[in-house]
């Protein structure tokens, strides 16, 4: 009915443990779209949130001046490369080098030159406060999630502690205005 493939696939969507993942393909009839919601409901993963994350490997990282912030994701080939000490300073680099020029559209931004590895630089976003505006910026796993936010006041612990909720709980939604009405009646 279903591989042990399958299984590892759904872990890998998942992050649910093996037997979890082989007991939702159990009730499921080997069903992945239903053994992620299977899970979702019985509060073992963050199944539908993690089914639509890409499955590469990388890092992401945010840096700050006064007025803005950008938060980067790299994406390359193996897990090794991720683990590199080059590979993490070509990301603070690459950030920093976003942060402190002119840098507003993917196509700019991927005018950057890199060495020998495939290197995908997945997406950035730039943000711009006001003085009276804090940015909260957290990084989880060592750059496998990374959060900014932007809140009203200067309270950098209350903003970090935020960007480290927002990193936690992956939220598809900025308000309840933006989620979709199929998604609501569904939930």
């Amino acid at each position: 009915m279903f591989t042990a493939q399958d299984v590892k696939n759904l872990r890998e969507k998942t992050g649910a443990g093996m037997l979890d993942c082989k007991k939702a393909l159990d009730e499921t009839k080997g069903n992945i779209e239903e053994a992620i919601n299977w899970l979702r409901e019985k509060g073992i993963s963050k199944a539908a949130k993690k089914a639509e994350r890409i499955a590469a490997e990388g890092l992401s990282e945010a840096v700050s001046n006064d007025s803005n912030a950008v938060i980067v994701e790299v994406n390359c080939e193996t897990d090794f490369v991720a683990r590199n000490e080059e590979f993490k300073t070509l990301i603070n680099t690459i950030a920093n080098t976003l942060l402190n020029n002119d840098v507003n559209t993917m196509e700019e931004a991927n005018k950057l030159v890199v060495g020998n590895e495939k290197i995908s630089f997945r997406r950035f976003e730039k943000l711009t406060k006001t003085e009276s505006q804090e940015f909260g910026i957290y990084s989880h796993m060592g750059g496998k999630i990374t959060s900014v936010v932007v809140l009203e006041g200067k309270n950098p612990e209350v903003a970090k502690d935020i960007a480290m909720h927002v990193a936690a709980m992956n939220p598809s939604y900025l308000t309840s205005n933006d989620i979709p009405e199929d998604v609501l009646n569904k939930e």
